[in-house]
């Protein structure tokens, strides 16, 4: 796991992760038509800090100075922790770091505020956070870990599924596909089904073998038991399914018979109101 340091001061912003020194002014600016571009008195890398942070933009350093129709800089302890840290601290470690996983950050306060802003420190800029890095040529670059994952994993499942012509769809599955999916499916050749935003992702996965397990098995067939023999007192009657049968038999064959004899009645009957 990469380390970075992280020195967010009054007057300059410094990163390092062994290799990559990043330093810029502590400015921050609002966002604007640009009017002129200079790469005098910074590095290249951080001459043009265009950046977006939670839905917001921003301009940094020498770019808010030259730029920004307001530039705001602090030398109040209060006012940098609240309003500052967070942005330069993320910006800066974004441009540094090589990493394409989470990082460890190594930073420090004056001694007079360790105690007091320590924990909000830590709180500010622990976590994940979506930076996106403007850039004078018009392309976007958007905290970078999503996209080295993406372009891994779309490798990958392009060279595994060359010979799989017979995939109808790719499904995005897991906790984590919500947030790589809008840099992994541009990348996956083939028919990516869109994730649904409303549903709880982590369960994607053990609810398609819950689905997979139904299909394979089916469902769980009931078959009617078999009726159990009861005991019966000694002399109690007992009718079957047969007596039943023979019972209805019976009662039909009576029925018969009874209107056999009406109709022999009918007929003696008949030949005395002829005769009359």
């Amino acid at each position: 796991m990469e380390v970075v340091g992280i020195d967010v001061g009054f007057g300059f912003t410094k990163a390092y992760n062994g290799k990559n020194p990043i330093i810029f002014k502590s400015l921050i600016g609002d966002t604007t038509d640009i009017q002129f571009r200079s790469f005098l008195g910074e590095e290249a890398s951080n001459a043009n800090l265009h950046i977006t942070l939670n839905d917001k933009s921003y301009f940094l350093g020498n770019y808010a100075e030259q730029q920004s129709n307001i530039a705001e800089f602090t030398l109040n302890q209060e006012k940098l922790i609240e309003n500052f840290v967070k942005i330069l601290a993320i910006t800066a470690a974004g441009i540094c770091s090589d990493s394409t996983g989470p990082i460890n950050v190594v930073t420090g306060l004056p001694v007079g505020y360790l105690k007091r802003d320590s924990r909000r420190l830590k709180e500010m800029i622990q976590g994940i956070h979506e930076i996106t890095y403007h850039n004078i040529d018009g392309r976007d670059e958007t905290k970078r870990v999503y996209t080295h994952a993406a372009s891994a994993i779309a490798a990958d499942l392009n060279r595994l599924w060359e010979n799989d012509w017979d995939i109808d769809s790719i499904i995005l599955s897991g906790g984590g596909s919500v947030e790589l999916a809008e840099y992994l499916s541009p990348n996956i050749e083939g028919n990516v089904i869109p994730i649904p935003k409303n549903i709880d992702a982590r369960f994607n996965n053990v609810q398609g073998y819950f689905k997979f397990g139904k299909y394979k098995w089916g469902a769980e067939k009931s078959t009617p038991e078999k009726t159990k023999a009861k005991a019966v007192p000694p002399g109690t009657a007992v009718k079957t399914q047969e007596d039943t049968d023979a019972s209805l038999d019976a009662k039909q064959e009576s029925a018969k018979q009874e209107g056999a004899k009406q109709d022999s009645s009918s007929k003696g009957l008949s030949w005395l109101r002829r005769q009359n």
